[in-house]
């Protein structure tokens, strides 16, 4: 791989991994909720997830799940499911408490354990099928076939995820300060509100696209 080929690939990827999506969805609301420190188990999990779907689509996952309907059908069907449990939760949840503004949770932040939010993180990261074969259709842009595969999988792999955490972490640093601003309309819960409609709207459209 070229240094130009794989500044490209930095350049693609950030301006993709910015686009909010389900997972920085999440890890707003965990900023927001948990504070930025406590909101890099989600970071962390959703870094993974990715990783996971790098390695399976690189192992051929990918091509099984563009040749069975049915298997990409259930797969996005119940990441949508999860993408709606999670709004309705969202929803329901207690107001973030701004009053103190070094406040950062619902719950006093020992109270949320590192594995919850890598879990959630992992959960939403992986639940999309059609990572896999996006993952299967842009890498091979920029595999050079001339040199080792898998010396170049491991440098994308890498890029991917530390941009990927990077870019996470200033959605959930940033999770606080909107829902600051979306207290000044005068309700608690707004920020609840809207953070839970973006994950129902995610999981709608999700369960509806098709490949």
């Amino acid at each position: 791989m070229q240094i130009h080929q794989w500044l490209m690939f930095l350049f693609v990827i950030s301006a993709l991994i910015a686009f909010p999506g389900p997972s920085a969805i999440l890890c707003l609301t965990h900023g927001a909720k948990y504070g930025a420190r406590k909101a890099l188990g989600t970071i962390f999990g959703g870094g993974f997830a990715a990783l996971t779907l790098m390695s399976l689509s690189a192992f051929g996952v990918g091509a099984v799940l563009q040749s069975s309907a049915s298997l990409f059908l259930f797969l996005k069907i119940a990441g949508g499911i999860y993408l709606i449990y999670l709004g309705i939760q969202t929803w329901r949840s207690e107001s973030v408490r701004l009053e103190q503004p070094s406040a950062s949770v619902n719950l006093p932040a020992k109270q949320v354990p590192f594995s919850h939010c890598f879990k959630r993180g992992y959960i939403v990261g992986a639940g999309n099928p059609k990572d896999l074969l996006f993952f299967g259709a842009l890498f091979p842009q920029f595999i050079d076939p001339g040199s080792p595969f898998l010396p170049q999988l491991l440098i994308l792999a890498v890029t991917w995820f530390v941009m990927d955490c990077s870019i996470m972490f200033f959605y959930a640093a940033a999770g606080k300060k909107v829902a600051v601003f979306l207290s000044g309309f005068g309700s608690g819960k707004l920020f609840n509100r809207v953070s839970g409609s973006a994950f129902i709207v995610a999981g709608g459209v999700l369960a509806a696209t098709s490949r």
